[in-house]
C-alpha cells in the first residue's frame, strides 16, 4: 500500500532538477546514486513535468538540461502511450504539452533537436487529437520574423512531419491537410533562400553567413521532400510540380557552380554544404518519382537532361575533380525511371504492374495518358544516336577498372573482391552505371544488345586492356538478356581462351574469364562446352593471383548450384580442383570471403556427394590446422562446423577419418565454459546429432561425450531439441553400452524437462521413452518408470494438449508389461485419490476416433486388447462389448482395407521408414529397420491380435461371450464379422 501512496505522490521539481544536477557529476560515487533515484521516479507522478520544466529553463546548467531532455527522451518512449504499463496521466500530459510548446525558440541546437525529435514521437500519438494546438503552433512559428524561433520551428515541423508519414492509420488526412497548409508557405521560403544563396555562390567567399543560409535552406528541402513525397499530392499538383521543377533547377545551378567552389579549397565549409544540398535535391527527385510517378511524367524531359548530362560529364572530366556521390545519384536515378512500371503503356491496367487508384473515367484517361506521354519521352531519348552515346558511356568510363581500383587489387585483393561482389549499386559508380545498364537492356534491349554485340565483335588484341574488360564485364551483367544472339561456347570460350593464351600474365582478363563463366552458366551453357568450362575454372583456380582465384571459386560455386551440372563431365578435375579450393581457404584472411569458401567446400561435398571421397582424405589431413586457422574468430569456427556436418551428412559411415577430429571440436563447442560456446553450440549439436547417425556402429570416444548433453539440455534454449535428438540417437547406436551407468541419469533429465518442452519438445521426449521400452522392454520400464507415471497422469488425470505423445509411452508401457503398467496405475490412484486406470480406459475409448498418428492408434488399439485379456482388467473392458468391437473395426478397418480391399497383411508391417530430413543416413536408417523388428507397432498384425484378444475373451467368459457379443450394436456387429471374415482380395461393401 505504501508503494502505492508513493507512486502516486508528486515528486516535486526541486527535487528532479538536484538528482540531475549529481546525474551530470564525472564522480562514480556522486552520480550512481542519482542514476538509481532517476530511475525509482520513472513511474512516479510529477516526474517527466519536472523533466520538461527543467530542459526548457534557459536558467539552469546546459549538461543538466541535456541530462533532462534525454531521460525524458527514453521516458516518453516507454510511458507515453495509454496502454503502456504506468503510463503518465492525462493530466500530466497535457501540462507536458503545452510546456513543449513554449520550448520552441529553444537556443541549443543540440537540445532543439531533440526536442524535435520528442515532440515528433508525442504527436505521432496525440495528433490531432490530444493535441490539437501542436501544428497550428508550428505554423506560426515558421511564419515568425525571429530567425531563431522560424528555424525551430521549421526544424520540429520536419521531425513531425517524417514521424506523421510512416503513420498508416488515420494519419493520412492529417498529413495531407498540414501539407496544405504549410506546402507553399515553406516552398515560398526555400525559393527565396536559394535565389540568394545562388546569386552569393557567383560572387563566392566563404562566409559564415552563406553556411547558415544553406543549412536553413537544406532544412526547408528536407521538409518539403516529406511534405511531397507521402502526401496525396493531387492537392497541391500545380505547387507540387513546380517545386520539383525548381529542384532540378537548383541541382543544375548548384552543380554549374561546385568547380568554382571546389577551387577554393577542398575542406570548405560551403563546400560541404553544397554537396549535402545537392545530396537531398537528388534524394527528393527520387521519392517524388517513388512516389508520385504519374504527375512527375509531365517532368521527365527535363529530368532526362539532367541527369543522363551528367553522365555524360562525369565521362569527360578528370579523375578526381566531379562529385562522385552525385553521379551515383545520377546513375540510379536513371534507372528508377527506366524500370518504373508506371511509364509502360496501359500501365495502369497490365497484370503485376503498379496499382492506381482510380475512381473515375476521366481519371482512368488521364492515367494512360501519363503512361503514353512517359512511354514516348523514355523511348525517344533512348534510342538511336542518344542510346548509342549512353551505352557506351556507360560500358567505356564506367565499368573499366580505374587506378584506385587496380591499387586497391593490389594492396587489398580480399577487399577489392568483396566489394566487387556485393550488392553496392547505392554506392558505388561502378554498380551504379552496371545497374543502369541492365536496366536499359531489360527495357530496350532490341537496341542496346546491337550495341554491345557490335562492341564484342570489334575487341581486338591491341585495344587497352581494360576497355576489352569493360565490354567483357557488360556482356556478363546482360547474359539474361543476350544469350538468344551469344551462344558463350561457340562465340565466348574460344575467344576467352585466346585472350588468356596472349596474355596469360594478365589477371584482370584472366578474371574477368572466371566472372563471365560463372555468369552465364545459370543462363546458358550447352552440355559439350561444359567440361571446358569446368577445366577453365580448374586452371584458374591454380591462378598466382588470389583476386582471380576468388573469382574463380566465385564462378564454381555457381556451376555448382546449376541444375545442369554434370557430374561425370566434372569429376575427372574434380580432386585437383578441391585442393586448390581447400588451398584458397588457408590463403586468405579476412573473415567474409574466408566464410564464402567455407560455403562452396560444403556445396561442393553435397553436390558430388559419395563419389568424391578425396574430399574425407584431404579433409582428415587438414581438420585439426583448419580449426586452428579459425580459433580466433568464432563466426570461422561455427563455419568450419557447419561445413564439417555438410560432408558427414553427404558420406555417412564413409566420413570414418574425420570423426576423431570431430570428437574434440564437438567437446569444445558444447563446453559451456568456453566463451566461444554461445556461438558454436547450436551448429556443434547438429553436427554432433550427424556424427552419432553416421557411427556404423559404438565407439568409446563417442560415448564419453555422452554426459555433456546433461549440460546441454539444461541450458533450456535452442540447444535443448537438438539434445533431445542426440540422446534418442545415442540410445538406438549404443543404448546398452549407455543405459547401465547413465540410465538413470537419462531418465532424470528427461522427468525435469517435461514442463519446459514445447509440443515439438515433448513429441522427442515421448519417442525417446518409446525406445526405450521398445529396445529393452521391462528393465527399461523400470529404469523410466517416473517417466511413464508422468505420461500416465497427463493422458487420465491432465488430459494435455500433447494427449498423442503420451498416450504412445502410455501403449508401449502396456505392451511391454500390463502388471508394471497397473502397478504404476494403483501408486498414482493412491497419489491422485481418484481411479487412475479407469480414468485411463475411459479417456482412450472417448479420444480414439481423433489419434492421427498411425503408430500411435496402432499401439494404442493393441494395448487395449492387450489389457482385455488381462486376468486384472479384463472384467473392465467387458463390462460392454462395444467400445472394444468399434475399435477393433476401426483398427482393422484402417490397417487392412485400402481403396476398398482388404488384405490380410497389416499396412503397417514394414520397416520404419528414416524420418525425412537432411541428416538421415544410412547406419542409422538400418538402426531405425533393427528397432521396427522389435516394435509391436510395426511386428504385429492387428487383425491376427483381433481375432486371438476374442478367442481368449470367448474362453475367459464362456456362456456370457455371444450374449455380451450380440449386444453391441447390430451394424457395428455386421461389421465386425464381417471385417473378420474377409480374405485377400475382397470388396468393402
Amino acid at each position: 500500500m505504501a508503494r502505492l501512496v508513493d507512486a502516486a505522490a508528486a515528486v516535486p521539481v526541486e527535487h528532479v532538477a538536484a538528482a540531475i544536477a549529481q546525474a551530470t557529476n564525472q564522480d562514480p560515487s556522486v552520480f550512481a546514486p542519482a542514476a538509481e533515484l532517476l530511475k525509482s521516479w520513472e513511474t512516479s507522478r510529477g516526474f517527466h513535468l519536472g523533466l520538461v520544466e527543467i530542459m526548457g529553463s534557459p536558467d539552469v546548467p546546459e549538461a543538466s538540461r541535456w541530462m533532462a531532455t534525454v531521460c525524458f527522451k527514453h521516458g516518453a518512449d516507454r510511458f507515453w502511450r495509454r496502454s503502456a504499463p504506468n503510463a503518465i496521466q492525462e493530466d500530466e500530459k497535457q501540462a507536458i504539452r503545452e510546456r513543449l510548446i513554449r520550448c520552441i525558440p529553444e537556443p541549443s541546437p543540440q537540445i532543439a533537436k531533440q526536442m524535435a525529435v520528442i515532440i515528433s514521437r508525442i504527436a505521432r500519438n496525440d495528433v490531432p487529437n490530444e493535441w490539437p494546438a501542436l501544428l497550428p503552433a508550428l505554423f506560426e512559428g515558421i511564419q515568425s520574423p525571429q530567425p531563431l524561433l522560424q528555424h525551430r520551428a521549421l526544424l520540429f515541423l520536419y521531425h513531425t512531419a517524417k514521424e506523421l508519414a510512416s503513420k498508416r492509420i488515420g494519419g493520412r488526412a492529417v498529413f495531407d491537410k498540414m501539407t496544405d497548409t504549410v506546402f507553399s508557405f515553406v516552398h515560398a521560403m526555400w525559393m527565396t533562400e536559394m535565389t540568394d544563396i545562388v546569386a552569393a555562390l557567383s560572387r563566392f567567399h566563404d562566409q559564415p553567413a552563406l553556411v547558415t543560409r544553406m543549412e536553413y535552406a537544406r532544412l526547408c528541402l528536407k521538409t518539403l521532400r516529406q511534405l511531397i513525397a507521402h502526401s496525396s499530392f493531387s492537392t497541391t499538383t500545380r505547387d507540387s510540380l513546380g517545386f520539383v521543377q525548381a529542384t532540378m533547377q537548383c541541382i543544375l545551378a548548384l552543380h554549374t557552380y561546385r568547380p568554382a567552389v571546389r577551387a577554393r579549397g577542398p575542406d570548405s565549409a560551403v563546400l560541404g554544404v553544397l554537396d549535402k544540398t545537392l545530396v537531398m535535391g537528388c534524394k527528393t527527385l527520387s521519392d517524388v518519382l517513388e512516389h508520385h510517378p504519374d504527375p512527375f511524367a509531365a517532368l521527365l524531359e527535363p529530368f532526362l537532361s539532367l541527369f543522363a548530362g551528367e553522365v555524360f560529364a562525369a565521362a569527360q572530366r578528370p579523375a578526381g575533380e566531379g562529385h562522385e556521390r552525385f553521379t551515383i545519384f545520377s546513375l540510379n536515378l536513371l534507372r528508377a525511371v527506366v524500370l518504373n512500371q508506371s511509364y509502360r503503356p496501359l500501365a495502369s491496367t497490365q497484370p503485376g504492374a503498379r496499382p492506381v487508384r482510380i475512381t473515375s473515367a476521366a481519371k482512368t484517361e488521364s492515367f494512360t495518358a501519363a503512361a503514353e506521354q512517359a512511354h514516348s519521352t523514355l523511348h525517344a531519348f533512348f534510342s538511336g544516336e542518344n542510346l548509342s552515346r549512353v551505352v557506351n558511356v556507360l560500358v567505356s568510363h564506367f565499368l573499366a577498372l580505374t587506378p584506385e581500383d587496380l591499387a586497391t587489387w593490389q594492396e587489398a585483393p580480399e577487399t577489392f573482391a568483396a566489394e566487387e561482389e556485393t550488392e553496392s549499386w547505392v554506392f558505388g559508380q561502378r554498380a551504379a552505371a552496371e545497374h543502369l545498364l541492365v536496366a536499359l537492356m531489360g527495357s530496350y534491349s532490341e537496341g542496346v544488345a546491337p550495341l554491345l554485340l557490335g562492341m564484342l565483335a570489334a575487341l581486338t588484341p591491341a585495344m587497352p586492356l581494360h576497355y576489352r574488360d569493360a565490354v567483357y564485364s557488360a556482356v556478363g551483367r546482360c547474359a539474361y538478356y543476350l544469350h538468344d544472339h551469344l551462344d558463350f561456347g561457340r562465340d565466348l570460350l574460344p575467344r576467352l581462351a585466346a585472350e588468356i593464351a596472349a596474355a596469360p600474365d594478365s589477371a584482370v582478363l584472366h578474371r574477368r574469364a572466371a566472372l563471365l563463366a560463372g555468369e552465364w552458366v545459370n543462363v546458358r551453357i550447352k552440355a559439350e562446352y561444359r567440361p571446358a568450362v569446368y577445366g577453365m575454372l580448374q586452371s584458374l583456380l591454380g591462378s598466382s593471383d588470389l583476386v582471380v582465384r576468388l573469382a574463380a571459386a566465385e564462378a564454381l560455386a555457381n556451376v555448382l548450384e546449376d541444375m545442369d551440372f554434370a557430374v561425370d563431365d566434372f569429376l575427372p578435375m574434380a580432386e585437383d580442383t578441391f585442393r586448390k579450393l581447400w588451398r584458397l581457404f588457408f590463403e586468405l584472411s579476412e573473415t567474409e570471403k574466408t566464410l564464402r569458401v567455407l560455403d562452396i567446400v560444403g556445396a561442393f561435398a553435397e553436390r558430388l556427394g559419395t563419389r568424391a571421397l578425396f574430399i574425407i582424405a584431404l579433409l582428415a589431413e587438414t581438420l585439426g590446422v583448419a580449426w586452428q586457422r579459425c580459433a580466433a574468430v568464432s563466426l570461422l569456427q561455427t563455419a568450419l562446423v557447419r561445413t564439417l556436418t555438410k560432408v558427414i551428412d553427404t558420406f555417412a559411415s564413409r566420413a570414418e577419418p574425420l570423426l576423431p577430429a570431430s570428437y574434440q571440436i564437438i567437446a569444445y563447442s558444447v563446453d559451456v565454459r568456453q566463451p566461444a560456446h554461445v556461438y558454436l553450440i547450436e551448429h556443434a549439436m547438429t553436427l554432433w546429432l550427424s556424427v552419432i547417425r553416421a557411427h556404423p556402429g559404438p565407439a568409446a570416444p563417442l560415448l564419453q561425450l555422452y554426459p555433456l548433453l546433461f549440460d546441454v539440455v539444461q541450458r533450456g534454449d535452442e540447444s535443448l531439441l537438438h539434445g533431445l535428438r542426440c540422446i534418442e540417437a545415442y540410445l538406438l547406436l549404443a543404448g546398452p553400452a549407455l543405459l547401465p551407468s547413465h540410465g538413470e541419469a537419462t531418465a532424470a533429465a528427461c522427468l525435469t524437462l517435461a514442463d519446459q518442452l514445447p509440443p515439438e519438445g515433448v513429441s522427442l521426449l515421448c519417442k525417446i521413452i518409446d525406445n526405450v521400452l521398445v529396445l529393452f522392454g521391462l528393465p527399461g520400464l523400470q529404469l523410466f518408470s517416473r517417466n511413464v507415471t508422468y505420461a500416465l497422469r497427463m493422458v487420465a488425470v491432465e488430459s494435455d494438449s500433447n494427449f498423442t505423445s503420451h498416450l504412445s509411452v502410455c501403449a508401449h508401457a502396456i505392451l511391454v508389461s500390463p502388471d508394471a503398467f497397473l502397478a504404476l496405475c494403483a501408486e498414482l490412484s493412491s497419489t491422485e485419490q481418484c481411479n487412475v486406470f479407469e480414468m485411463f480406459v475411459e479417456t482412450v475409448f472417448d479420444k480414439f476416433d481423433v489419434i492421427i498418428k498411425e503408430g500411435v492408434r496402432k499401439a494404442a488399439g493393441l494395448s487395449l486388447l492387450s489389457l482385455a485379456v488381462h486376468p486384472q482388467t479384463h472384467a473392465r473392458l467387458t463390462q460392454n462389448l462395444t467400445p472394444l468391437v468399434k475399435i477393433s473395426v476401426s483398427l482393422v478397418s484402417y490397417f487392412h482395407v485400402r481403396v476398398g480391399s482388404f488384405s490380410s497383411n497389416d499396412f503397417f508391417l514394414r520397416p520404419a521408414t528414416p524420418p525425412h530430413d537432411m541428416h538421415t543416413v544410412q547406419p542409422e536408417y538400418e538402426r531405425l529397420k533393427l528397432l521396427s523388428t522389435k516394435d509391436p507397432v510395426y511386428s504385429r498384425n492387428v487383425r491376427d491380435d483381433v481375432a486371438q484378444t476374442f478367442q481368449a475373451l470367448a474362453a475367459l467368459l464362456g456362456p456370457r461371450f455371444q450374449p455380451a457379443l450380440q449386444a453391441v450394436h447390430p451394424p457395428l456387429r455386421a461389421s465386425f464379422e464381417a471385417l473378420m471374415a474377409m480374405k485377400d482380395g475382397d470388396k468393402m461393401t
